[in-house]
């Protein structure tokens, strides 16, 4: 009877145990299968971080190519502008007024992208102090081809402006040029 009992005790013991252990089983089959859920979410915020990344870096890239090609026209300018000066002798004070007001405006000009890029994160985070004022387009643009006026005659190149009406539009007039 004892022996019984034991036997008996012992197959309630193995089948607790087997119990036990498919329960356990079954935790760890739930437990794998939510972290494969997780790595599987995680890996696609990663791949999108990265596309993120690599959509800012390109976006710097062409920031930093069309900063450098705004700063170089104006300072080329300037430098040309100077060279007249220095080159050439026989020139009215007009004249000589002209070329050093050009070279005036073309450094004002790069001055004032500096400026901007040295304030880029407030732009980021919107605290741009953004006057608005009206601005004549036409005085805008004449004041462009003024800057440039060097470059494109060396080139053998010219600009006419023909503007059969005033063009006002508001704006900051800093952040137009």
């Amino acid at each position: 009877v004892k022996v019984q009992v034991i036997k008996e005790e012992n197959e309630s013991i193995q089948a607790m145990r087997l119990e036990d252990e498919f329960k356990i089983q079954e935790e760890l089959s739930n437990i794998n299968a939510e972290m494969e859920k997780q790595v599987t979410e995680r890996t696609k915020d990663l791949e999108r971080e990265k596309e993120i990344a690599i959509k800012a870096n390109r976006l710097k890239d062409t920031f930093i190519t069309t900063v450098s090609h705004d700063l170089k026209s104006p300072i080329l300018n300037t430098k040309n502008l100077l060279e007249i000066l220095i080159q050439k002798e026989e020139m009215d004070w007009e004249e000589r007024l002209y070329y050093l007001q050009a070279c005036q405006s073309a450094l004002t000009s790069s001055y004032q992208m500096v400026y901007n890029i040295l304030n880029l994160d407030r732009f980021e985070s919107g605290n741009v102090e953004i006057n608005h004022q009206y601005i004549d387009l036409n005085s805008v643009l004449n004041k462009v081809i003024l800057e440039l006026e060097y470059s494109y005659k060396l080139k053998n190149m010219s600009i006419e402006l023909e503007a059969k009406e005033d063009l006002i539009l508001i704006g900051d007039n800093q952040l137009l040029l």
